[in-house]
Parts: structure tokens; sequence; C-alpha cells
């Protein structure tokens, strides 16, 4: 008979590994914000093209009270899309001042 194997006692999931793990999950949810800031700012350049197509159409139909309607819903899109991508960026540096709290920095 040879030597019994004892096998290693469980580690407790420690504060060391919370704060990696917490940091892992703080950095995936960065890069995700990130990117969708990235989307919307692609979607703004296309909002741009399709509202300037309607006003051209409705301007060739000499339609000014749809010209002036679509105008005004384009404006407030982009109002409240850059409201959202400022609520995103305020989420983005409060990722960012966490992550320099568990880092030490």
């Amino acid at each position: 008979m040879g030597p019994e194997r004892r096998e290693a006692p469980p580690q407790e999931y420690g504060v060391e590994q919370f704060k990696g793990d917490l940091q892992r999950e703080l950095e995936q949810e960065l890069r995700d914000w990130e990117l969708d800031l990235q989307s919307r700012d692609q979607g703004d350049t296309d909002a741009l093209e399709i509202a300037l197509k309607h006003v051209r159409f409705k301007r060739g139909k000499k339609d000014e009270e749809g010209v002036s309607e679509e105008i005004e819903n384009s404006a407030q899109g982009f109002i409240t899309r850059e409201l959202e991508r400022e609520d995103i960026r305020r989420r983005m540096e409060a990722i960012r001042r966490v992550l320099a709290k568990l880092s030490g920095k």
C-alpha cells in the first residue's frame, strides 16, 4: 500500500478572488458600453441619411409642413440619442472609478 493521498482543503472564496471576479465583470461591462456607443454613432449616421431622404421627398412634393415636421422629429431623435450617450458615458466613468478603487489607484 502506498502513501495515502490527501485532498487539498477547498479554498475559501476570499476577498481577492471576489475583487478579481468583480474587476473582470466591470471590464467586460465597460467594453460592452464602448461597443454600444460605437453602434449608436453609426445609428446617428444612418438616421441622418434616412431623414435627409424623407425631407428631400417631401420637398419634391411641395409638402413644407411635412418637411418641418420631419426636421423637428429628427432634432428630437438626435437630442434623445445624445442624452442616452451622456448617460452611457457617465456609467462608463463610474465603472472606471470603481476599477481604479479596486486596483488601489
